[in-house]
């Protein structure tokens, strides 16, 4: 079985497929630039996330994909500006949320607690009996 061998090879198995490549045979230029022809010299490129036969001017960004890839891969122009803009609005919608989480706890009852040890601890010192005795000779320094 092939879920056996991807757990022999510590492989995980794919959660996110591909796009289904476009076959080569299906166009003639660049399916993002429209100029670009291809040929001998001039070869076909598909873009890993929408399978669209490019141009190696449209297709210089590479992009990890990790629920495909651990390498990055090769991905069309208007693909990467898109996969771009996904992982900032994804990063800040991470950095609100850890920002909420870091004022919730220095709002919370955390730092009352401190407060409050810190009030007891003074308490308890004033409370304790005082380190001189009356009755205790002084020395010459005193007097």
């Amino acid at each position: 079985r092939s879920s056996d061998l991807m757990e022999k090879t510590g492989r995980k198995q794919s959660t996110e497929h591909a796009a289904p490549w476009i076959p080569d045979k299906m166009t003639e230029i660049c399916m993002r630039c429209t100029q670009t022809k291809f040929n001998a010299m001039v070869r076909k490129h598909h873009c890993r996330k929408c399978g669209f036969v490019v141009c190696q001017s449209c297709s210089k960004q590479k992009f990890l994909m990790p629920k495909q890839s651990s390498k990055p891969l090769r991905v069309c122009t208007l693909c990467y500006d898109k996969l771009v803009e996904h992982q900032k609005k994804e990063l800040a919608t991470e950095v609100d949320a850890l920002s909420t989480v870091g004022n919730a706890t220095m709002s919370s009852g955390e730092d009352d607690s401190d407060k409050s040890s810190d009030e007891d601890k003074h308490e308890q010192w004033m409370n304790q009996d005082p380190f001189f005795l009356e009755d205790h000779p002084r020395s010459s320094f005193h007097t």
